[in-house]
């Protein structure tokens, strides 16, 4: 069975608008040294998990896996418009996200924020957003 990190990757990879931007260049967690610019980088930052019950007890684990994807450019208008290509790829989407052999279905995905960030140590613009993805395991 595919991960949640799998589905995604796969889904955006898909998403053509955003690999007019970013090409193939999503990475986990941070950017390679000497990675070539506009990129994307993502990682899990919190699973909460709630057990629901019924009348009947316990009837799922639900979890809401919380991402944070980077988007980073030479300039914050660039890095902007990732997040923003970005936005209409994951924010209200559910369903199947992903194709075989790394599709997963999903509950709604919601945007949770975002905000800019220059990094003067590398000259470089990062949005930050991040993205709740509701589940049920």
């Amino acid at each position: 069975m595919a991960t949640i990190e799998e589905a995604q990757v796969s889904y955006l990879l898909g998403y053509t608008a955003l690999t007019a931007l970013i090409g193939m260049r999503l990475k986990p967690f941070h950017i390679p040294v000497g990675s070539e610019l506009p990129c994307l980088t993502y990682k899990r930052i919190d699973t909460p998990r709630e057990l629901t019950h019924s009348s009947s007890g316990a009837s799922g684990d639900v979890i809401t896996p919380r991402f944070q994807y980077d988007s980073w450019a030479k300039t914050e208008l660039e890095a902007q418009a990732i997040a923003t290509v970005l936005q209409g790829a994951m924010h209200m989407k559910k369903g199947s996200i992903g194709t075989a052999p790394y599709a997963k279905t999903v509950g709604l995905i919601r945007l949770d924020g975002g905000f800019p960030i220059y990094e003067a140590e590398i000259d470089v613009w990062r949005w930050v957003s991040q993205y709740v993805i509701g589940m049920v395991e």
